[in-house]
């Protein structure tokens, strides 16, 4: 199985997501690639009988298959308190360059 590439938006590890339903040429399975920190995905593929495999690497293909170079900039996050409405407030993140 080949290597999956970091996120292009947020540089996390993503996480390869797969389920079989059924047994067999009964079979129902489908897989794709997720990011757990920023809820970036892949295209779900799916396919009838028990070629799993072929899915797992479309999906990988799929995800690790970049149309640019991405730099991607890691950043410091700061909490912000802003007035929404007057006398409520709120906090927001606000980015921070490293």
């Amino acid at each position: 199985m080949k290597k999956i590439k970091e996120c292009p938006f947020c540089g996390a590890e993503p996480m390869l997501m797969k389920r079989e339903v059924g047994q067999h040429e009964h079979a129902a399975s489908t897989a794709y690639v997720k990011c757990g920190k920023c809820g970036a995905r892949s295209k779900l593929f799916s396919v009838w009988g028990s070629n799993i495999e072929e899915i797992v690497e479309k999906a990988i293909n799929a995800w690790s298959k970049r149309n640019c170079q991405c730099n991607i900039k890691k950043t410091k996050k700061k909490k912000k308190k802003i007035e929404v409405l007057p006398g409520v407030s709120t906090e927001i993140m606000d980015k921070e360059d490293d």
